[in-house]
């Protein structure tokens, strides 16, 4: 009597039933309600021999990537709740008005990126759209993990299939352990790598075949005996050249973790992890994609009993000028953590200027510090230097979602978690970032972690939030107020 229901391995997890509802004339009424753990709600009209999903309308989803599709009114948005599993992908044919899912061979546990191919069919009439999505994998009966986390599709979203070819398996013994990245964060696609790229600009056919993914990455084991005592890690930043059909290691330059003493006598005993790096987002110089910028994050345990030890790791924006074949530190200017001269905050977005690529905007936050502090700082000669450009934001900001309006970019968008004063916290900016005024008048979310402009209209803003997808239709701002 499960015709209907969500097999598990669509999901991020098993789909349990939580809660059996049954009509009160259940003998003469034979309805039935199912709610589950990660599958949404259920119904049945004859006594469970089908069921069909009644979801629609319940905005208790952590929406972390958003995108609209080439055809008008289809949207893709990804749930990205770290701690519980989720239906994956939803999918809107008019605008969100309507959601349904769109998970077919997806196995993902939680989404945090989508990437549309701009290349492939552009024209909705020619056929669909070929879109990428990284996350985290699904786990099987057993409680391992599936796959690596990244997954592509050739309909549109209808169907997905896994691409994690190449990606090595975490720990020992390697088989037959699947991929292992943990959590894929952002994918991009070189906007110049189809087969045969104009002598300037974006690729107009494709498809594109170089595709840049980051990731918490794969630990590996670096010296051992009975007890490991520390670990490298590996493929923080991956790259196809082959449209995701493979993917080799590309994070060269970011700094190893940071390991402290041996806890015990035996010098092969476990070594605590103390720092380390993990990249998020990562934007690609459209004029020349041999050049891009990732921002990172700091986990941080270098706590001692008597004092606190601030961090010595290399922490913030890198740079590659050579496709990343290596990267380096580009952080003069940006504010650090306490006591670090090396470390500078986190950066969880990035924004890139689409046709002046020396331009880069990046949202740092301190999350270590009992209050939060966030700022957005940008750079005008392609990471050089960077100058705070925060104002009108709140002191406290945590600025997780960060694009421009490819059509006008002195204006962005920036997102976040949210404030008593400012609780959506959304905002826009209309002189490149020098100033931001709060958009989240009416906005019933406690965060806003995802934000995309219809591509048919570009004063329709669309944001992610923790309580589902919200669209304003901007307006004049006649007194300048940013409501």
């Amino acid at each position: 009597t499960s015709t209907g229901l969500q097999p598990n391995t669509t999901y991020g997890g098993d789909a349990a039933i939580t809660k059996i509802e049954l009509h009160p004339n259940f003998a003469s009424t034979p309805r039935i309600f199912l709610a589950t753990s990660a599958a949404g709600i259920y119904f049945s009209n004859n006594g469970g021999v089908s069921f069909v999903e009644r979801s629609t309308g319940i905005a208790a989803v952590n929406v972390r990537a958003l995108t609209a599709l080439p055809d008008p009114g289809r949207w893709l948005a990804g749930n990205g709740d770290a701690f519980t599993a989720s239906p994956g992908i939803f999918s809107s044919a008019n605008s969100g008005l309507t959601w349904g899912t769109a998970n077919d061979g997806l196995r993902a546990y939680n989404i945090r990126a989508i990437t549309v191919d701009p290349t492939v069919n552009p024209d909705p009439l020619t056929g669909p759209a070929t879109v990428y999505a990284g996350g985290q994998s699904s786990t099987s009966s057993f409680g391992g993990l599936r796959n690596g986390g990244l997954y592509k599709s050739t309909d549109g979203g209808s169907t997905w299939t896994v691409i994690d070819a190449g990606l090595p398996p975490s720990g020992s013994p390697s088989a037959p352990l699947p991929p292992y990245l943990r959590t894929v964060r952002t994918v991009a696609l070189d906007p110049r790598s189809c087969a045969s790229p104009p002598i300037s600009g974006a690729c107009v056919s494709g498809p594109l075949q170089t595709v840049f993914a980051t990731a918490t990455g794969t630990f590996g084991i670096v010296d051992g005996g009975d007890l490991i005592s520390r670990e490298t890690i590996t493929h923080r930043i991956i790259k196809s050249t082959d449209a995701g059909a493979s993917w080799t290691a590309s994070d060269t330059g970011l700094p190893a973790p940071v390991y402290g003493a041996p806890v015990g006598i035996s010098p092969d005993q476990s070594a605590p992890l103390e720092e380390q790096i993990t990249p998020v987002p990562l934007v690609l110089n459209a004029t020349n994609p041999q050049i891009a910028y990732v921002g990172t994050f700091l986990a941080y345990r270098r706590n001692a009993d008597i004092a606190v030890v601030p961090p010595s790791i290399v922490n913030g924006v890198f740079k590659t000028v050579d496709g990343g074949a290596s990267w380096t530190p580009v952080n003069s200017g940006l504010p650090r953590y306490t006591g670090s001269t090396t470390t500078a905050l986190d950066v969880l977005a990035l924004a890139i200027h689409p046709s002046n690529p020396d331009i880069v905007w990046a949202t740092l936050v301190d999350l270590v510090s009992p209050t939060r502090v966030g700022y957005i700082y940008k750079t005008t000669n392609g990471g050089a230097s960077w100058t705070n450009v925060s104002t009108g934001l709140n002191t406290d900001a945590d600025i997780r979602a960060l694009i421009v309006d490819q059509g006008d970019p002195n204006i962005l968008y920036a997102a976040g978690a949210g404030t008593v004063a400012n609780p959506g916290a959304v905002y826009k900016s209309s002189d490149g970032g020098l100033t931001w005024l709060s958009l989240s008048v009416g906005l019933p979310a406690d965060a806003a972690l995802s934000l995309a402009l219809d591509p048919l209209n570009s004063q329709i803003l669309y944001a992610g939030t923790n309580a589902a997808v919200w669209q304003i239709e901007q307006v004049p701002d006649a007194d300048g107020d940013g409501a």
